[in-house]
């Protein structure tokens, strides 16, 4: 059986560390003492949504728009603006499947249009309490089925998504394979939760160790999130989706802090391409916080760099962006992270 390819980063560095030291001050016990009803949820809603400016890469564009019933906006990063109107990256935010927005996640989502040249719709995908999955997942074929109907042809489009919307966005090329439409030019998965029944094996190994995710209340918000249905489907839990469906992938590159309580997701999935043959790199990062790219260390900016190679690389050479240089890759890291991006 082929094995992935994987690119080791490390050791963790002094920046990175004060990070992990700030989770564990502040964030984990706000988690830890959250109630997982749906007032509970509605409470996520309000207190994680931005309420003021929100630091973007300096000239960044926002442009505001609709896909049927879905609001999303378009994130044209300085060095996208210009850029070929034939490609584009579709953002599918995280939030634990229960909050988080385009506004919550604008912040990284400028930093991934200026390293890739390329510009980003994010969408605002249904959430509970008065939607729940597959609702995000139908709310993404929309969106690429808008950029389909658009002119952007298949080939390049990127589809990307952190956390809860790794798992959406699995959830998506799954979905398309299914469907038989036209497969994106790349996938990329930050730090992707795909797997609601907490079956892999770093939920138990790093279970303590991660200072996002505790795995008490997080294995709660996953019941919450699949109520009376079965947590194995695959379209509720994408790691488990057929081989055949598997086989049709992009070329998709994972990343993923190696004290994750949910490490074994990106293990998983980058398992079950390589072995069958699908072009997949898997990228650890020693004891590094979730969602690599969002917190402005040495590791976000190398990040932020291999994302921004992976769609050179990967969109046809006619309508590829150029590689980013360091000043491209130092400009995106440099934007503060605001205390409200929660990228669960």
């Amino acid at each position: 059986m082929a094995e992935p390819v994987v690119r080791e980063f490390g050791p963790l560095s002094a920046q990175g560390a004060r990070v992990d030291r700030a989770l564990r001050s502040a964030w984990s016990p706000l988690v830890r003492n959250w109630r997982f009803t749906r007032r509970g949820v509605v409470w996520a809603q309000k207190v994680f949504e931005p309420r003021g400016p929100i630091p973007v890469v300096r000239g960044t564009e926002i442009t505001h728009t609709r896909i049927e019933h879905m609001p999303a906006e378009w994130v044209t990063a300085p060095r996208a603006q210009g850029s070929s109107p034939e490609r584009a990256v579709l953002y599918i935010h995280g939030g634990g499947y229960v909050f988080g927005s385009p506004r919550t996640h604008r912040n990284v989502v400028s930093r991934i249009s200026h390293v890739t040249s390329t510009r980003v719709l994010a969408i605002d995908y249904r959430l509970p309490p008065e939607h729940w999955p597959p609702a995000p997942t139908h709310d993404a074929m929309l969106a690429y089925r808008h950029l389909l109907a658009s002119g952007i042809p298949a080939e390049g489009i990127t589809v990307a998504g952190d956390s809860a919307g790794g798992g959406i966005s699995l959830e998506l090329v799954l979905h398309l394979a299914e469907t038989g439409l036209p497969m994106p030019g790349a996938l990329i998965l930050l730090s992707p939760w795909g797997d609601l029944s907490m079956s892999g094996e770093s939920v138990t190994f790093n279970s303590g160790k991660d200072p996002f995710i505790p795995e008490g209340p997080v294995r709660k918000l996953a019941e919450v999130v699949v109520g009376p249905r079965d947590a194995a489907d695959w379209r509720l839990s994408p790691v488990f989706g057929p081989d055949e469906l598997f086989a049709a992938f992009p070329p998709t590159l994972l990343q993923v802090g190696s004290n994750e309580l949910i490490y074994s997701d990106s293990v998983r999935v980058a398992d079950r391409l390589a072995a069958l043959d699908v072009e997949c790199e898997l990228q650890v990062f020693e004891g590094h916080p979730h969602v690599i790219p969002v917190w402005g260390t040495p590791e976000s900016r190398i990040s932020l760099k291999e994302i921004g190679e992976w769609v050179a690389r990967h969109v046809p050479a006619e309508i590829a962006p150029a590689e980013p240089t360091d000043a491209a890759v130092e400009e995106a890291a440099e934007v503060p992270t605001p205390p409200e991006q929660t990228l669960l």
